[in-house]
């Protein structure tokens, strides 16, 4: 029997599919005499773009990052899915201009489906398969039935299943009875019910026990039950990504491709099964909440890792288990990688523990934010308040992790004055990281305020674009789509702009914003040079600088004098009211202190000014090896030129940018150099050292036995080393080193890297040149 097992558009290309990952893993474990094959849509319609439509990745990317919430890229394959170009084209039209997508470029796709479509099914049914199974999530339906159905018109006999998170609950049985052509649908979870449902295949015995399955009796689209049961984790394999990466490896697409893995710790929420946020649909139908042991996960991250020499990770949890707080963080950052992973957290996480998510390598993070007003958090029931949300964006500031988040609004309930509050106090918070965008709330299946209407969306029908994507009635639109349109909720009008020009200032103000906290002890100096603010620096002493950091943590006033009394001072709560409320008799341009707990950067002056976000000039300190040194760099002092490159190269893996004066003399190339923190001043080759100079602009990262090199210095490279060797060579030459120490392999490694721009030579010694990657600039990704 042969499987082939099919993730279509619009699939993240430079991830690989999970459920594919897993359900490959699954069936060569428990299905000994099933052949699997892979389809990778999504790469396969990138380099389809690329060739036939003359269309970028980016394109594909643009679409498949953005165009979720208006069903864009079911649009774009309605029409293959129903043999008409022109199906809806108005509206396609009309959707893709009024989000900012480029109509012409969404045309030029649409016009392109069917050839691709048929294209696809030639790959398709090339290893002449018994059953094709598709994972369908968000965008993925309509590419994937235009397949389908075009397959089983091709092949009669082949067996079709349907599964993924677009067919839980009713939408599965939806799915199933309006498409003929797609012979199952596994509802739920899939690790039990695949391989008992190929197993049926194979002998040709009945489905009507299986839970879950959706099959055909005669014309009659039956449903079985579907499991209230979850996969215990310890059941869930380890994904094997093969096939996609080695169609990614021999795609066109690669070049423009930065892979990263997916994978999965835990499933459920363990605090949607307390309070379910209202607005959340996202666990679908279960949400018991289950992770695996730091053991198993530790191990299948380790093989991952080791087997697709890739440090970045994609978790897709909705939540992070806490308890791996003492059981796998501390694996992860002993394993001494550069690892860069994504993570779902909840907003109310200690400093101390994010510190400690940081040391494992996750840094970057997705609180579940969503808005800075506590009448509003509670009306989510999200369990946080406001103050907890700015500590949060305050502390991962400090701690270089990159922050994702969105605000929120529309909510029944929410006041005006909820908005007016948070806007009045956002120009405070210009230095800390703004959230990505904004938007009215979306009303989802599985939500609370989908299944309880008494929350406030009492009318509900399918989102208006899902009648342009499916030529079904309404009726049957209700069982098989997952976001609703309903009446808004909560603020509108003037509120709205209110709150979209102030975040939308603060995405603009975010990148040359500073509020930089300096404890000495004695005395804590706060560098205020927040954009719309006039520059200041503040001297807190006594009671002041202990009422500063006792507000590293939201406090009531009570509460303040309370822990100002352990401390020896006695102040009124008037005179702790006015600093709270920023009074400028009290402390001028210290608002928001009390009632937003806190927003200085709570860190030495040396660590705070190192560059924080990285990109600028002008913002370092200068380091005990460079300060007040005029230094020439060239050949002619090739010995002390190599030992300041050093020196240059590993500050800068602590975000250390130091001032220096010196000279670059002819014998010495500025391009070589342009990532590393240039003169202070200068003309010719050292104004443009200066110009080209940013942090990450040529870097390494170590993980088990590899390397990962990325050069931006001239025209993009990334480069794998993992030649032991090559390896054992480019970290030997951290130090300056004696070419007359190494062995002739060993030398042949050196050409191999000065090749590459990786190593430089002066005399008879060599240098490595990337900088480690060890502590991310914010935004993680720039890098």
């Amino acid at each position: 029997m042969r499987l082939v097992l099919a993730a279509m558009p619009w699939q993240a290309i430079h991830r690989p599919s999970l459920p594919v990952g897993l359900l490959h893993s699954l069936v060569r474990q428990q299905c000994p005499g099933v052949e699997v094959v892979e389809y990778h849509g999504g790469i396969r319609w990138a380099e389809y773009m690329m060739s036939v439509g003359d269309l970028a990745p980016s394109d594909y990317t643009r679409v498949a990052d953005n165009g979720v919430f208006q069903g864009l890229g079911d649009l774009v394959f309605s029409g293959a899915l129903y043999d008409d170009p022109q199906w809806r084209a108005a509206e396609l039209r009309a959707i893709a201009k009024s989000f900012g997508f480029d109509t012409a470029t969404v045309l030029r796709m649409r016009a392109l489906t069917a050839g691709f479509v048929e294209s696809a099914a030639a790959e398709v049914l090339l290893p002449e398969p018994d059953v094709v199974g598709f994972t369908s999530t968000f965008m993925q339906n309509v590419p994937s039935l235009a397949l389908a159905r075009r397959l089983k018109e091709l092949r009669p006999d082949l067996q079709v299943v349907f599964g993924g998170a677009n067919c839980d609950g009713p939408m599965g049985h939806a799915l199933h009875r309006n498409h003929r052509y797609v012979d199952f649908v596994v509802r739920g979870e899939g690790e039990e019910v695949f391989p008992a449902l190929l197993d049926r295949i194979h002998s040709g015995a009945g489905v009507a026990d299986i839970p879950g399955v959706c099959w055909w009796d005669g014309e009659r689209s039956v449903a079985n039950p579907q499991p209230t049961r979850s996969v215990a984790p310890g059941k869930i394999p380890i994904p094997d990504f093969d096939g996609w990466r080695d169609t990614l490896e021999g795609s066109p697409a690669r070049e423009h491709i930065s892979p990263e893995l997916v994978v999965e710790s835990s499933r459920g929420c363990w605090w949607g099964e307390k309070h379910h946020c209202t607005f959340c649909g996202l666990n679908g139908s279960l949400m018991a909440f289950r992770s695996k042991s730091a053991e198993q996960f530790w191990t299948e991250l380790r093989t991952l890792v080791e087997r697709y020499r890739i440090l970045d990770v994609a978790m897709v949890d909705n939540i992070f288990d806490m308890a791996y707080l003492k059981t796998l963080l501390p694996r992860l950052a002993a394993a001494g990688w550069d690892l860069r992973i994504h993570y779902e957290i909840k907003s109310n996480m200690r400093a101390d523990q994010l510190a400690a998510l940081r040391e494992a390598g996750i840094v970057l993070v997705q609180p579940g934010i969503e808005s800075l007003n506590g009448r509003v958090l509670k009306i989510m029931d999200k369990g946080v308040d406001g103050a907890s949300n700015v500590r949060v964006l305050r502390d991962c500031e400090d701690l270089h992790m990159t922050v994702d988040w969105n605000y929120l609004y529309g909510f029944p309930g929410e006041r005006p004055e909820d908005y007016r509050g948070v806007i009045a106090q956002i120009p405070a918070l210009v230095h800390l990281q703004p959230p990505q965008g904004e938007s009215r709330i979306l009303l989802e299946r599985f939500s609370p305020n989908f299944d309880r209407p008494e929350l406030g969306f009492a009318r509900r029908e399918p989102a208006a674009f899902s009648r342009y994507v499916y030529n079904l009635p309404d009726a049957e639109l209700e069982d098989l789509v997952y976001f609703f349109d309903c009446d808004d909720g909560g603020i509108t009008g003037d509120v709205v702009d209110a709150l979209c020009a102030a975040l939308d200032r603060w995405r603009r103000d975010y990148p040359g914003s500073f509020l930089i906290m300096d404890d000495r002890g004695g005395e804590i100096v706060v560098d205020d040079r927040r954009a719309g603010w006039a520059g200041a620096r503040h001297r807190l002493s006594g009671w002041h600088a202990d009422a500063y950091r006792a507000l590293s943590r939201r406090r009531t006033v009570p509460g303040l004098r309370t822990r100002l009394e352990g401390n020896g001072h006695t102040v009124a709560e008037s005179e702790l009211r006015g600093m709270a409320a920023g009074a400028p008799r009290q402390r001028p341009g210290l608002r928001g202190r009390r009632r937003l707990g806190g927003a200085g950067h709570h860190r030495g002056a040396d660590e705070a000014r190192r560059g924080r976000r990285g990109q600028r000039e002008g913002d370092g300190v200068s380091g005990p090896a460079t300060a007040g040194r005029f230094v020439r760099l060239g050949a002619e002092h090739a010995e002390q030129t190599l030992a300041f490159i050093s020196r240059l190269r590993d500050g800068l893996a602590e975000h250390t940018v130091p001032e220096w004066h010196g000279e670059l003399l002819p014998t010495l190339s500025w391009t070589l150099l342009c990532h590393l923190p240039p003169p202070s001043e200068g003309e010719g080759d050292v104004l443009r050292w200066r110009r080209r100079f940013r942090i990450g602009l040529c870097h390494y990262r170590q993980g088990p036995g590899f390397i990962q090199v990325k050069d931006l210095r001239e025209e993009p490279v990334s480069l794998l080393l993992d030649d032991p060797v090559v390896v054992a060579v480019f970290l030997r030459c951290l130090r300056p080193t004696p070419l007359r120490l190494l062995t002739s392999g060993e030398l042949e490694a050196v050409h191999a890297l000065t090749a590459e721009r990786l190593l430089v030579r002066l005399g008879h010694s060599v240098v490595t040149l990337p900088h480690r990657m060890k502590r991310w600039p914010v935004p993680a990704y720039a890098v």
